[in-house]
């Protein structure tokens, strides 16, 4: 029974794939502004070994751009650096590779890719492009009237029900323009919410939904509010 709920959890979770959550519990997830993860990559070539090596080439520069946007302004966006492979390379620390798929000509997989956080802004401080990283758990970037930030939160729920009730609320929260699944497993979650205001202000609009939000020092978990996990 328990392994047939495992499987209902998984397969409830829009943005990641059963099976790469399964490998990856969230309390292993690294969890910073300058990893991107989720990234799902696909080619096909002459051989197996190619397949791989294009498609992960493919998803290097996807990624940079995922992250150029995260940590800078809105309006440097167009100024995002064309950058040649060798130079993707050497931005990057590591990569993460799950839910592997091959036959003799296709290679897909999902994969998280590690960026090395100073190598990042060295670049785009030699491209003078504003970012606004100066805060490494806070990066910013001006949207419509506000300004938008990510929080990484550790979830706990009690039951899948909770797990769903949980993602609906946090829908309803307007503060929230965005929530990426990082990982996931039994009981809880690691999620990058993406905001608009004051961290002190997105905790009073997820209360307004009955959802708690709580933090020791830098590290943050978001709950059900006690009401609504009770039921």
């Amino acid at each position: 029974m328990r392994g047939v709920c495992i499987s209902i959890l998984l397969a409830t979770v829009g943005f990641a794939s059963a099976a790469y959550a399964a490998a990856v519990p969230a309390a292993a997830v690294t969890a910073d502004m300058f990893t991107i993860a989720g990234m799902k990559v696909e080619a096909t070539a002459q051989s197996p070994r190619a397949a791989r090596d294009l498609a992960m080439s493919q998803g290097r520069p996807l990624a940079f751009t995922k992250l150029f946007r995260r940590v800078t302004v809105r309006d440097a966006w167009s100024s995002e650096p064309q950058l040649t492979d060798g130079e993707l390379l050497g931005l990057i620390l590591s990569v993460d590779v799950g839910n592997e798929r091959r036959n003799t000509t296709r290679y897909l997989a999902d994969v998280r890719y590690h960026f090395n956080p100073a190598a990042v802004r060295e670049l785009l401080r030699k491209s003078n492009i504003a970012f606004a990283a100066a805060d490494e758990q806070q990066p910013v970037a001006l949207v419509d009237d506000g300004i938008r930030a990510h929080l990484m939160a550790n979830v706990r729920f009690g039951t899948l029900a909770d797990w769903s009730a949980l993602r609906m609320r946090l829908g309803a929260v307007n503060a929230v323009t965005e929530m990426d699944v990082v990982g996931v497993a039994l009981n809880e979650a690691q999620i990058d919410l993406t905001y608009v205001g004051e961290v002190e202000h997105l905790k009073d609009a997820l209360a307004q939904q009955n959802l708690a939000l709580s933090n020791i020092g830098d590290e943050y978990t978001l709950e059900l509010g006690t009401a609504v996990a009770a039921k």
